[in-house]
């Protein structure tokens, strides 16, 4: 089983995440960049609104063909407005994932980690329409928006629950 975890990451949290678990699952990483500006307080509202309307960020096609050599894919999205981001949104709908085991790591500065079930519920049926097999969400917490990145220890606790196959 070839695995790989795409990512996008706009503070580091989400990066760390997929860094650490790359290394525990042995999995390839790559990196989704999109041209989007979401720094400053405009920039913030603009990926908020974004990612509520389910809007799709522009992935380099390169990145995207780079997933078709995979079996397995862990998709991990930092959450703003309590979705997933454009960058991830796209993945999920734009790659060739038929047939493919899919996962879905968000990292949300809320503790609580509330919306976890409505996320799901959302990313299940974007996998369902791609003909993908649905793996599982995972969703843990990190620092909050433009506070840095949350303690290596402190994430890596959290991530020791995250069990692919």
């Amino acid at each position: 089983m070839k695995t790989c975890i795409a990512y996008y990451s706009k503070q580091g949290n989400t990066r760390l995440a997929a860094e650490m678990l790359a290394k525990k699952l042995k999995a390839d990483l790559i990196e989704l960049t999109e041209k989007t500006n979401y720094n400053g307080m405009i920039g913030f509202m603009r990926g908020g609104f974004r990612a509520v309307t389910g809007k799709l960020a522009k992935l380099d096609e390169e990145t995207l063909k780079k997933i078709t050599g995979y079996d397995t894919v862990l998709a991990a999205s930092p959450v703003w407005a309590g979705k997933t981001t454009p960058a991830v949104n796209a993945l999920l709908v734009k790659a060739d994932l038929a047939g493919k085991k899919v996962y879905v790591l968000t990292t949300q500065a809320d503790r609580a980690l509330d919306g976890h079930d409505s996320r799901t519920a959302a990313i299940k049926e974007k996998l369902a329409a791609a003909g993908a097999v649905f793996g599982g969400c995972f969703s843990v917490y990190g620092a909050a928006p433009g506070k840095g990145v949350l303690p290596k220890a402190e994430l890596e606790k959290q991530l020791e629950f995250v069990k692919i196959d």
